[in-house]
């Protein structure tokens, strides 16, 4: 283990700090003159340290990959072969795109040389990790989580073979003079299996944000768990749980919660329910507002080639493992989950997606006359949906009491007819709500000759 000398001042606390995590990546990775690190992070990331100067601590070579290049599966690999590079690290979305290509490009077999294979920056899945596995069977893989607040990685987990049930891989064990803690509002440890907030304690935590002492005191919190006066927590902000092999799992994070109609739901979970389907490689979840100022959940899925899964087929496979609250209401299914040019998962461009939304109603049935096709346009256009059913139920789709209200107006401004409230609620679906709307409207012819 590593033993961190005694600080005298904050200058000797940063340096070490840098320091213990180099030493760290050259004890968990075994680190020899003879390997290869091929540096492609961007400079401005905290990655880009350990990946410059880990492999120079030990006489070893660092191989610099330009940005291009990096985004470029197959210029990456044509450069991992020809530099014999030994060591890599890339986020699990490039990694799924390479994996993706593996079969059909013979070249990027060249990844069976690698020694160590570390995944970052984003949750690892396993069915990810089963498709590496399957395809270089003895390359180890290494799931490392950490932050630029706590000198980069402060936990890492690594696999031999693909894990068997789990709904998501374990970010592991502390690297050496790091302690995590999974805490309650209270700052008090949880018992193994219940969530909590994470924070990390030890010789990498930082002192602060530069010129943002806000920021710091709610991020950085003195340490109760220790004796030293200077010694800090932070609060990572991820939601976690300790696994009862003792292996840390994180959830998701606490900021991707969200409250839909009085209901906390962490996206996380609705994710990786998601992702044990067996027609999902990769799902991310976001609440959007609707006309009426109100969230609602829409699941963006990246399915498996030669997969064509329902929407109906998806929220059923959800209503087995989630409560009704956390079902999305309508689903986007696309090739891959668009990404921002440093391989995390652009949330904005998600966002901008409109054409393809699929709602979780059941077999689609086009509007059949007039007053089905103005209620459907109605529908459309408050729910913000390109295509509705007239057997899709209104709360199926995301609907709910604050916009039915909207729902009656627009039916009494269009077809001249007042309907109660509670009626809508009798009929939820555009086929029993035009037999409803026409009942009225003739209910009101009736009236008029009659008088």
């Amino acid at each position: 283990m590593l033993r961190p000398p005694r600080l005298r001042n904050r200058h000797t606390r940063l340096s070490w700090a840098l320091v213990n995590h180099l030493l760290s990546k050259v004890s968990d990775l075994g680190l020899a003159s003879s390997d290869v690190v091929a540096h492609t992070a961007p400079q401005s990331f905290v990655i880009s340290l350990w990946q410059f100067l880990s492999a120079l601590m030990v006489g070893a070579r660092v191989h610099i990959c330009a940005d291009d290049t990096v985004r470029d599966p197959a210029l990456l690999v044509q450069e991992i072969r020809r530099e014999g590079v030994t060591i890599l690290q890339v986020v699990p979305s490039l990694l799924r795109v390479i994996l993706e290509r593996t079969p059909a490009e013979p070249d990027f077999r060249a990844l069976r040389r690698l020694r160590w294979m570390i995944s970052t920056g984003e949750p690892l899945a396993p069915d990810l990790c089963r498709d590496w596995f399957l395809h270089f069977p003895d390359v180890p893989l290494m799931n490392a989580y950490g932050s630029s607040e706590c000198s980069d990685d402060v936990a890492t987990y690594s696999l031999t073979a693909a894990p068997a049930t789990l709904a998501n891989v374990p970010i592991g064990h502390p690297i050496a003079n790091t302690r995590l803690y999974v805490l309650d509002a209270h700052l008090q440890p949880v018992p193994i299996g219940v969530a909590g907030e994470l924070y990390v304690g030890g010789i990498g935590v930082g002192r602060g944000y530069l010129n943002d002492p806000e920021q710091t005191r709610r991020r950085f919190l003195r340490d109760p768990f220790s004796n030293g006066r200077a010694a800090r927590l932070y609060r990572t902000g991820d939601l976690a749980r300790w696994r009862a092999d003792l292996t840390l799992e994180c959830l998701g994070r606490l900021d991707h919660q969200v409250k839909i109609r009085g209901y906390r739901i962490e996206l996380g979970e609705i994710e990786h329910a998601l992702a044990e389907h067996p027609d999902v490689q990769s799902a991310v979840v976001l609440a959007r507002g609707d006309a009426g100022g109100e969230a609602r959940l829409i699941a963006y899925v990246a399915v498996a080639a030669g997969r064509h899964p329902k929407a109906a087929a998806m929220r059923d496979f959800l209503k087995a493992r989630l409560p009704g609250y956390m079902i999305p209401s309508g689903f986007v299914f696309l090739e891959r989950i668009p990404l921002t040019p440093h391989g995390k998962v652009d949330r904005a461009a998600l966002l901008a997606v409109r054409q393809g939304l699929r709602v979780a109603g059941r077999e689609f049935v086009a509007p059949r006359n007039s007053t089905e096709e103005l209620l459907a346009s109605i529908w459309a256009e408050l729910l913000e949906l390109e295509e509705i059913g007239v057997l899709d139920d209104f709360f199926d789709l995301g609907g709910h009491s604050l916009l039915v209200g909207q729902v009656l107006s627009r039916i009494k401004n269009t077809f001249r007819v007042s309907l109660p409230m509670w009626a809508f609620f009798g009929a939820p679906t555009i086929d029993a709500l035009a037999r409803r709307v026409d009942e009225a409207r003739e209910m009101q012819l009736r009236t008029r000759v009659v008088a």
